[in-house]
């Protein structure tokens, strides 16, 4: 029970950033190019542990039942799109 609620943590904060990243504006990408916005700053420690994650995820021999939950599969799915929009 814990697992879910702490995946479901981890999606709506994947979510969240993604969506910060999605709608930036002028000022936003001023201050990405500066190295000064404050999520991306965030997620330059964030990015090794999600790459982490996903390494170890795809070499689990039950891959295709987990991607079946739907928490675990938009936890993959949230990943891969910051992942997507950091690089």
């Amino acid at each position: 029970m814990l697992d879910n609620q702490i995946n479901e943590l981890k999606t709506k904060s994947l979510e969240c950033i993604n969506f910060a990243l999605k709608r930036k504006d002028k000022k936003c990408q001023m201050l990405i190019n500066a190295g000064q916005h404050q999520i991306v700053a965030g997620l330059v420690t964030l990015i090794p542990l999600l790459i982490q994650s996903l390494i170890i995820f795809g070499q689990r021999t039950d891959l295709e039942q987990l991607l079946d939950e739907e928490r675990i599969s938009n936890f993959v799915i949230e990943t891969l799109e910051a992942l997507n929009l950091t690089t």
